[in-house]
């Protein structure tokens, strides 16, 4: 009973701060390449248990509306994203598709999925 208590309380190998070294990578490998549209979309849809957090979805919802953001670009992240082998991620995935049609610039970003 304590080996089980022990493993149910003992933090995950290969995380840091929550996020899996994967996670950390892939959103460096954007940050490097100087894409912040990138590492937010990567930041929104890690593999953690958890909900995308509410400022990376304001910071897509907030790019919608900006008229030097590629609306493809950030389409195409988050699809590649679905693409993703954990089932967390597609669903985050998902959820951030969600949220940016409901809520963001709904003209734009649905012109680019109807016509993808």
């Amino acid at each position: 009973m304590q080996t089980i208590e022990k493993a149910l309380h003992h933090p995950m190998p290969f995380t840091t701060g929550g996020q899996t070294i994967t996670d950390r990578l892939t959103a460096a490998k954007h940050s490097l390449a100087g894409s912040q549209l990138g590492k937010t979309i990567c930041k929104a849809t890690t593999e953690e248990l958890m909900a995308p957090k509410k400022k990376h979805l304001d910071y897509l919802l907030h790019c919608t509306n900006e008229p030097n953001v590629s609306i493809p670009s950030m389409a195409n992240l988050l699809i590649e994203r679905t693409q993703n082998p954990n089932w967390t991620v597609v669903y985050k995935s998902l959820i951030t598709i969600h949220n940016i049609m409901c809520y963001g610039n709904e003209v734009s970003f649905h012109n680019f999925l109807k016509n993808r």
